[in-house]
């Protein structure tokens, strides 16, 4: 579906704004955000097939997990690190697949790698946080994620010891600067301001809720689902 939609944009030179394959709901509105994934991983199985893009998503997978591992602080014991290394490596079967939220597990990392070092934010380091930004939002909704990501780290960066008091405020102005800066990056997308509030709609769907697995809250999952994510907490825990 994402590899044909791909295809659709690329043979129509357009984004779709209502479903063409659809039977039951053709031609009713669709709010494409995973537009840009779809772009990708058309590009993808145009350049190398399907075993490019297995590999592509495996990268991403690698990705994620390398950041994961980056941002344990670095005075954690080898042991932490190598349980927070099988902890996270144990979440990735939900996110390896050929899936647009393989990008959301990719800059989660990213995200953990760039923030979670103590020395000062760059404006190079920012700039690159924004344009990530703008590529989350236009690949998958977990963006959001991103976006918690910098408002803890602000919060973090209010409260650094070791700081001067003043040193301490402008960091922190700096830091609630990229929030903002991140935040409104997550307006550059085809539908503007509409595709934070369809993310909304879309999460308070019952319809969604009981179709689609991932967007049930944890213990409402099967246990097949659930573990990872409770492996998950441990792992934050130790990062």
């Amino acid at each position: 579906w994402h590899l044909r939609t791909g295809a659709w944009m690329v043979e129509h030179g357009q984004i779709p704004h209502v479903d063409p394959f659809s039977l039951t709901r053709a031609g009713a509105p669709w709010t494409n955000f995973e537009w840009l994934y779809q772009l990708g991983v058309y590009g993808l199985h145009a350049a190398g097939g399907l075993s490019l893009v297995v590999l592509g998503h495996a990268a991403l997978a690698l990705i994620g997990f390398a950041g994961a591992l980056r941002a344990v602080a670095p005075g954690t014991s080898a042991s932490a690190r190598a349980l927070a290394g099988a902890l996270a490596a144990s979440t990735q079967f939900l996110y390896a697949f050929a899936r647009p939220q393989a990008v959301t597990a990719a800059l989660t990392g990213v995200y953990l790698a760039l923030l979670g070092e103590r020395q000062r934010m760059t404006a190079a380091r920012a700039a690159l946080v924004v344009g990530l930004q703008v590529l989350w939002v236009n690949c998958h909704g977990g963006y959001v994620f991103g976006l918690l990501l910098l408002i803890l780290w602000a919060v973090e960066r209010s409260r650094v010891d070791g700081w001067a008091p003043e040193e301490r405020r402008r960091e922190a102005g700096r830091a609630w600067a990229l929030v903002l800066a991140a935040a409104a990056a997550t307006l550059a997308n085809p539908y503007g301001f509409h595709l934070l509030t369809h993310g909304v709609t879309e999460l308070r769907s019952s319809y969604a809720a009981e179709r689609i697995v991932e967007w049930r809250a944890t213990f409402a999952l099967p246990p097949a689902y659930a573990a990872p994510h409770v492996l998950t907490v441990f792992a934050l825990g130790l990062v």
